[in-house]
């Protein structure tokens, strides 16, 4: 088992600046719902707070080998799956 690093400063109401060992990223957005960029690349996240049921998601390729059978014809752009991803967990509870 290793040490692990991790810490969270607030800068705005709904933006966070995350340090860890890995590197240093960004979140954006309110509770339940967020934007994160880092050195693993953007991820969406969707949860209900208080539950601990959460829903991430990749929302780039960075890292993946541009020759792995896919030529990315008809795939949905980040924003656009963000967008979904929000949509369909805050089922008209979250405003955007």
């Amino acid at each position: 088992m290793g040490f692990r690093f991790q810490r969270r400063i607030t800068l705005a109401p709904g933006i966070r600046l995350n340090l860890s060992k890995r590197g240093l990223g960004l979140s954006v957005g309110p509770r339940g719902a967020s934007l994160s960029v880092g050195p693993r690349g953007v991820h969406g996240h969707a949860g209900i707070p208080g539950t601990g049921l959460a829903y991430r998601q990749k929302l780039n390729a960075r890292g993946r080998s541009a020759g792995r059978g896919s030529s990315g014809a008809g795939r949905a752009s980040p924003a656009a799956g963000l967008e979904a991803l929000l949509a369909g967990s805050c089922q008209g509870i979250c405003r955007l």
